[in-house]
């Protein structure tokens, strides 16, 4: 056997040190790459279950944010869905709005006619008080018993008291026509349609 020399030594050293290196390297090759292909699709899997992860805002964002508008989304409110077999409930519909009254020559006859009417009974009415008030007056003052004065005088403040009233609707009914004739002015109410209806009196008529 030969004897090699010292520096053929440390080549050839130096070359099975090589070689056992590059053996290594190709047997971890491919279970590195296999490991890293690995990692890569368990990440890609992790994001896409994630969705898009809901960011929780801090103190510190809120500083660095200073005065800039931070827009907050809420999910679209969850809709009820009928059982099975339920039939699905409808908006209520609009309630039909009642049409004006036709303002023609019978309304405005009508509208004069009840007017007027409303005025002459407020009218009697004080007529027949004011008769009640002097009547009780003459009674108090003939009457010469106590206990019956106090009766007249009490009978006689409470009509008073009514009369009072009739004068209060006696202004409103007179108030109400005035507010009526001015409406059928503005409407160019023919002035006949506004005039009070005479009933022909049968004193004068004929014998049969």
């Amino acid at each position: 056997m030969c004897h090699l020399s010292r520096r053929q030594n440390v080549t050839l050293i130096a070359m099975r040190r090589k070689v056992i290196f590059i053996f290594v390297l190709l047997s971890v090759l491919p279970s590195y790459s296999q490991s890293l292909g690995e990692l890569a699709r368990k990440e890609r899997e992790r994001r896409e279950k994630a969705g898009k992860a809901s960011r929780v805002i801090r103190n510190e964002d809120i500083k660095n944010i200073g005065n800039g508008k931070v827009t907050v989304t809420s999910p679209p409110p969850a809709t009820e869905e009928p059982a099975a077999g339920e039939v699905p409930s409808m908006p209520p519909a609009a309630m039909p709005v009642a049409a004006p009254p036709l303002q023609d020559e019978n309304y405005w006859r009508s509208a004069f006619k009840e007017a007027r009417l409303d005025l002459k009974l407020a009218q009697n009415r004080g007529l027949v008080l004011e008769l009640k008030v002097n009547e009780l007056r003459n009674r108090f003052f003939t009457e010469s018993d106590g206990s019956t004065r106090t009766l007249i005088e009490q009978e006689l403040n409470k009509t008073l008291a009514d009369l009072q009233t009739n004068q209060a609707e006696i202004t409103k009914a007179e108030e109400s026509l005035k507010k009526l004739e001015e409406a059928a002015r503005k409407a160019n109410v023919p002035p006949a349609w506004m005039r009070e209806e005479v009933i022909p009196s049968s004193a004068g008529a004929p014998p049969n």
